[in-house]
């Protein structure tokens, strides 16, 4: 009879650590569960820029990295550039910046103990000023 009990108690554990360990759209690591990456990109007339965040929703950590690349004519006329991310109404990052070799800047952020459910829903928009001229990217997801 004790052989039967430690049996069905066995299968019980078994299925309930299966039933925990199905993740949908995520990638798991050890025991670390990260979320696939969410890409966002749009463009204007002189600017293309590119969002990757990736969100960790055990730990509750999310990286973000905003790619911000001059596509217009004259680059060595742009000086600096003031730049703002934006998540609906609110400034999420914003600063100067000048361009590198490849005509662009790029802007690596993190943060810990984040809200990571909303991720896919998010909406983004770059605000980017250079020579007096403001133009606005809305970011669509693409993946």
């Amino acid at each position: 009879m004790k052989i039967v009990k430690v049996i069905a108690l066995s299968l019980i554990m078994l299925f309930g650590l299966v039933g925990c360990s199905e993740k949908g759209d995520s990638q798991q690591t050890g025991s670390q569960s990260t979320e696939l990456p969410f890409i966002w990109k749009g463009q204007s007339d002189d600017w293309k820029a590119t969002l990757r965040t990736e969100a960790d929703s055990l730990t509750e950590r999310k990286q973000e990295k905003l790619t911000v690349e001059y596509i217009g004519k004259n680059p060595e006329k742009v000086g600096d550039i003031s730049y703002a991310l934006k998540n609906g109404k609110e400034a999420i990052r914003s600063g100067t910046e000048t361009l590198n070799q490849r005509n662009e800047f790029t802007r690596d952020s993190s943060c810990s103990g984040c809200q990571t459910l909303s991720l896919p829903k998010e909406d983004w928009r770059v605000e980017i000023t250079a020579n007096k001229k403001t133009e606005t990217i809305t970011l669509i997801q693409t993946k």
